[in-house]
């Protein structure tokens, strides 16, 4: 008899109970196949994919282990099982003298499917022997090494411990391979990448979901600052101490640096480290889950990327105002626990400059401020001049954002509108400004029309 199924495939695709219905099926069609002549009794097994590091898995998950003891004597017999799981170099059994604390009792010609509480039993870590590994190695490790396993088990008659089922290979399950997972494979930054910075704080982290990885898989992100920023990155993950600049648990592959959390700063190298961490404890992966150590240099030059620009709403460029300018931008997206702080420069532009010379050549800063709006003061500006204006937002670790440049006119005579003690005021057609004395000789004509 040939039988052709796809084993990875019929199993992957079918539901636990149907799954388990078909290889207890074909365990019973190929028994008289693989019968041994010399026993009555003789035990078929099949061990399901996935395939776990962890010998406690295969008890304590029903379906696992699937496996058949049948009697093909004409009495009623009572048995005990011991198993062995055997793998490169390793083998894990049962101990020779230990026996199930209740018989298992098989009808002549009977078959009997060992449930999951028998093979919890059998493979009882209390009762287990280790060869070529240690429990606390396997502890420590998660699990077996990688490789390819066999479980086998034997029947002995309950009260002569007489063996009454053949000895390996006959009562072994199909060989079944295990593998650890490999860790996470960090995406984006790019190791080396230079970051441009964002303000508000915004860095992607992204990596890839282990082939083999559950849904339950968490992903531990470490974040260092590299100080020296070239001494060996992975050097510098192993010896960080706590707390590190930033560190986060989160159930995505995906991670985004916001506003609220810590601010990197410009000019500063860093370095990062992305863990799989199964909170089951049920894979093992490779490198301990941890991924290659990757670094990144945050706005090299030390100042925000020149595509990050406030966007300036008035004076409009190249306006000839009528009174004293109100000077407005569009204000910052808001950020948790900071307030940005602006300057503002106006400049004169001379005979011979332009509005970039202007504003680049004098140092003077008009106006700090943490708002995104001021009057521009009578002082600071003369009738009749073309002026040169720029507004510049601080960011933390003093990196800067800078708007465009624009320009403004005042003409020789006009007529600006000033608030007066709360009243809105009409200053007369001739306006004189007396430079030496910084005052101006106006006339004002209140509501009730007296000046």
């Amino acid at each position: 008899m040939v039988i052709h199924f796809n084993n990875g495939y019929l199993l992957g695709a079918m539901s636990h109970r149907i799954r388990s219905s078909i290889i207890l099926l074909l365990i019973l069609i190929l028994s008289p196949m693989v019968r041994a002549q010399d026993y009555p009794i003789m035990i078929t097994i099949a061990v399901t994919p996935p395939y776990f590091p962890k010998v406690s898995l295969y008890t304590e998950q029903p379906g696992k282990i699937i496996a058949v003891i049948t009697n093909t004597s004409n009495i009623q017999r009572q048995v005990y099982i011991l198993g062995t799981v055997t793998g490169e170099g390793i083998r894990v059994y049962t101990q020779p003298n230990y026996n199930m604390p209740n018989p298992v009792i098989l009808p002549p010609r009977g078959s009997f499917q060992i449930n999951q509480f028998n093979i919890s039993q059998v493979f009882d870590n209390k009762h287990l022997v280790y060869e070529g590994i240690t429990e606390n190695q396997i502890i420590q490790q998660n699990g077996v090494p990688e490789g390819d396993y066999t479980i086998c088990m034997r029947a002995y008659d309950y009260t002569t411990n007489e063996p009454l089922s053949a000895e390996s290979p006959q009562c072994c399950s199909n060989a079944f391979t295990i593998t650890d997972i490999e860790p996470p494979v960090i995406i984006n930054p790019v190791c080396g990448q230079e970051v441009n910075p964002s303000f508000p704080q915004n860095i992607i982290f992204d990596w890839t979901i282990p082939p083999g990885a559950n849904i339950n898989t968490q992903y531990n992100m470490k974040i260092i600052d590299v100080l020296p920023s070239d001494r060996n990155i992975n050097d510098a993950i192993k010896s960080a101490t706590h707390p590190v600049f930033f560190e986060k648990t989160v159930n995505l592959s995906f991670l985004i640096l916001g506003p609220s959390d810590p601010a990197l700063v410009a000019g500063k190298t860093y370095a990062f480290i992305v863990t799989a961490i199964d909170p089951k404890q049920e894979l093992s992966f490779r490198n301990n889950g941890m991924s290659e150590v990757c670094s990144f240099l945050y706005g090299g030059n030390g100042t925000v990327s020149t595509g990050l620009k406030i966007q300036l709403i008035s004076p409009r460029n190249g306006d000839t105002v009528k009174d004293l300018p109100l000077f407005r931008w569009l204000p910052m997206t808001p950020a948790p626990n900071f307030t940005p702080k602006y300057q503002v420069k106006i400049v004169e532009i001379l005979p011979g400059q332009g509005p970039a010379s202007a504003i680049n050549n004098s140092p003077r800063i008009l106006k700090e401020l943490y708002d995104d709006k001021f009057r521009c003061p009578g002082s600071a500006v003369e009738p009749g001049k073309t002026y040169a204006w720029q507004a510049t937002r601080i960011l933390p670790g003093e990196s800067r954002q800078s708007s465009e440049i624009w320009t403004f006119t005042l003409p020789k005579v006009f007529t600006p509108v000033v608030n007066l003690r709360g009243m809105s005021v009409q200053i007369a057609d001739q306006a004189t400004y007396n430079k030496n004395l910084e005052f101006w000789v106006v006339e004002i004509v209140l509501p009730s029309g007296e000046k």
